[in-house]
């Protein structure tokens, strides 16, 4: 059986990023990723990003070195780097949350109900470490 590689990775930004520089960031790792057979999720909060890539081990180490290499980032960090059986995002091509401040904490947005984001997130934090420190990230393993 093929396993998916995963690599998890954290970096800060290199700059003040605007919507704009956020999107075209977003934009064009969907583009990237769907060419290449990579899946994942981006989150940013606080200046700070962190990324899930899925698929073939070389794309993924391939796209990595491109991200280390990148302008926008530093520090960057992988915290995750190895095979797993499945895919945790199988779908998303890059799903993206701006995860913003909400009674203190920092939540996953752009979901239909962070609330029901966040415990689909603490569902697969139980079978998969890569879940587990997306959700770390976000503040929701309290």
């Amino acid at each position: 059986m093929s396993h998916i590689w995963q690599l998890l990775y954290r970096s800060e930004q290199a700059y003040e990023m605007d919507t704009s520089d956020l999107m075209k960031l977003l934009f064009d790792a969907r583009a990237f990723n769907r060419e290449n057979g990579i899946t994942g999720l981006l989150l940013h909060h606080g200046g700070q990003f962190m990324q899930l890539l899925e698929g073939e081990q070389h794309e993924v180490q391939r796209l990595y070195r491109k991200i280390a290499e990148d302008a926008r980032h530093r520090n960057v960090v992988i915290e995750v780097n190895a095979p797993v059986e499945l895919r945790v995002f199988p779908r998303w091509q890059m799903g993206y949350a701006e995860a913003p401040e909400m009674d203190g904490h920092p939540a996953l947005a752009g979901a239909e109900s962070e609330r029901d984001a966040m415990n689909n997130l603490r569902v697969l934090a139980r079978d998969h470490m890569s879940a587990a420190r997306l959700l770390q990230f976000l503040g929701g393993d309290r």
